[in-house]
Order: C-alpha cells, then sequence, then structure tokens
C-alpha cells in the first residue's frame, strides 16, 4: 500500500486520534488541533510534541482534571469539588470504571485506589506478630502465616476500591503528585525519531 503527501485535513487527523492515543498510550484531545490543514510531516511534528510531552512531561492539576473529565461518562458534568463517591457510588464496578478512564488518559489511575484500612491493618499487624511468635513458638509455622499474610495483603493492594482523597480536585492533585514522582525517576527511553516514523505511518496509510 502506498502512503501519501497529500495534505491532511483537521478531519481526517482527529479520525485517527483513538488509533495514536491507543498506540502510545497517550490522550491527545481533537480540541488540540489547532488549524484546518496539515502537511504529512508537520502533522506527524505536532503530533510527536504532544506524544513527548505526554509520556515525559509533568502534568499540572489543570491538565489532568481536564484529561480525568473529557474520559469520563459523556454528558456528565462534573464539578471540581464534586465528591468521588457520588461519581463512583459502586464499589465492586469502581476499580473497573478507573482502569478505562487511566486507559483514555495514558496513566493507570485505577492504582490510586487502596484497600480497606480496617482489613489491611489486621493484616499488618498479625504479621509483625509473627516475629515475636517465630521466636517463641515454631519457625516454621509463623514463617506460614507470614507468607499467607504477604500474599493477602498483596491481593488487597491490587484490589482496593477506596479513595484517599475526597473530592475530584483533590484525586486530580493525589495523581498529579504521584505520576510526577514517578516521572522524576524514570530514565526517557523515548526515541523522538521513532515516534515520527511511527506517526507517519498511521497518518498516511
Amino acid at each position: 500500500m502506498k502512503t501519501t503527501t497529500t495534505p491532511l485535513t483537521k478531519e481526517s487527523i482527529v479520525n485517527k486520534l483513538p488509533e495514536i492515543n491507543s498506540a502510545f498510550k497517550v490522550n491527545i484531545l481533537a480540541e488540540e488541533l489547532l488549524v484546518s490543514e496539515y502537511s504529512p510531516s508537520s502533522a506527524a511534528d505536532f503530533l510527536a510534541s504532544r506524544v513527548e510531552e505526554e509520556l515525559n512531561g509533568e502534568w499540572s492539576t489543570a491538565t489532568i482534571l481536564q484529561k480525568v473529565k473529557h474520559a469520563m461518562h459523556k454528558g456528565q458534568t462534573w464539578s471540581d469539588d464534586t465528591l468521588l463517591t457520588e461519581i463512583f457510588p459502586d464499589k465492586k464496578d469502581r476499580r473497573k470504571q478507573l482502569k478505562t478512564i487511566g486507559e483514555k488518559m495514558g496513566y493507570p489511575i485505577e492504582r490510586l485506589l487502596r484497600p480497606p484500612k480496617s482489613a489491611y491493618g489486621i493484616c499488618l499487624v498479625l504479621l509483625f506478630l509473627c516475629i515475636p511468635a517465630a521466636i517463641g513458638i515454631s519457625w516454621f509455622f509463623s514463617g506460614l502465616v507470614a507468607l499467607i499474610l504477604i500474599f493477602i495483603l498483596n491481593y488487597l493492594d491490587r484490589n482496593g476500591s477506596d479513595f484517599r482523597s475526597k473530592t475530584l480536585i483533590e484525586f486530580a492533585e493525589e495523581i498529579e503528585w504521584k505520576r510526577n514522582m514517578e516521572l522524576r525517576k524514570r530514565v526517557s527511553q523515548i526515541n523522538s525519531e521513532d515516534i515520527k516514523a511511527k506517526l507517519h505511518k498511521i497518518l498516511t496509510y
């Protein structure tokens, strides 16, 4: 199949955005395309800069709020001070809903959910009690119990459904802190030319 060098309309690029966002796990919005027509190379350059910014750039609270609201239910309007439990009332579906939103945003926000404090706290206390129990009773028995408790704690961590934050804006601030901390620790492995080549292929085929 041959590539095209003819100009690309804004509409044609917008139609490609779901594929681009999915390919790079980012969330570039149609509103960001301000020109009615692009050459394939200029479109690739602009989108490549946005992809790199999404992957490597720090997000502000305002940016995160925009991304979250855009990725949430269509037709719903939430204020910054809306309670999270009002937006996501069902604990059973909460993690799945946040995972879907996170995939659209390009960041796994479901990881910010925490397990129930009571269950997690009890398991932690029992885990620490395994140390004196091992000394006074049995290393084997205490070690076995400790392994089971570690497994339970790991399960609770991976399947938490409670929010640490109360409101939408507090959640955005939590996402900002968590993501930007991770970003500072991460060594970028993004190759600009590879991004442009992949974008050019998506846009021109």
